[in-house]
Formats: structure tokens, sequence, C-alpha cells
């Protein structure tokens, strides 16, 4: 794990540990239960992709930001974007997870 992937992970967990009153739907946190009793690494995964989610979201507020800098600024000359790195490191199988859980997804999609 890099120091950056610890202090993600430290802060995420700190802001998960103080959360207040939660009021539950009873169905989600039956299903999430099990679910979790099901799989072992429940607890690990989820963490490991809400990371991964966060990650993907600041990138992607920042392109957002990039585009409209680029839209009020049209006379500026065009800067490429880089593209983000892959995950490396301890986020790194969380991206590998990425392709399963869409996969997941659409299957539970279709059986509902």
């Amino acid at each position: 794990m890099t120091p950056q992937e610890k202090q993600q992970l430290d802060e995420f967990l700190v802001q998960l540990t103080h959360v207040g009153y939660v009021d539950k739907d009873p169905q989600a946190a039956e299903a999430i239960a099990a679910a979790f009793s099901c799989q072992p690494d429940a607890p690990y995964l989820t963490v490991q992709r809400c990371l991964l989610l966060n990650e993907a979201l600041i990138e992607a507020h920042a392109r957002i930001a990039e585009l409209e800098a680029r839209e009020v600024s049209a006379a500026s000359p065009r800067s490429s974007a880089t593209p983000s790195a892959p995950p490396h490191g301890w986020l790194a199988s969380a991206a590998l997870h990425a392709k399963m859980w869409q996969g997941l997804a659409r299957s539970f999609a279709r059986a509902n």
C-alpha cells in the first residue's frame, strides 16, 4: 500500500466510523447482511470499491472543470487531457473487480 493509499484509506475509515445515527431500510439492511455473510471479503471489497469510485469521481469533477474552462475561454489554446494512470497498489485489484461488479449488476437487473 502506498502512503497516498494509506492516507485515503485512513480518511475513509475515519469518516465511516464517525457517522452518527443511520436510518436504515430494513430490507436493504437484510440484503446487505446476507450478502456480507456469504462473502467474507465483502467489507474489504466494498471499501476498496468505494475508494476507487471516489477517485473516479474526483477525476470526473476535474475533467468537467477543465471542459467548462475551455468553454469559457474558447480563445485559449486547447490543452490535451492527460489520461489517468491505471490504479496500482492496493486499489489495483479493485479495478480488476470493477468489470465483475458491472457484470453482476447486469445479471441482477435481468433477473429482476
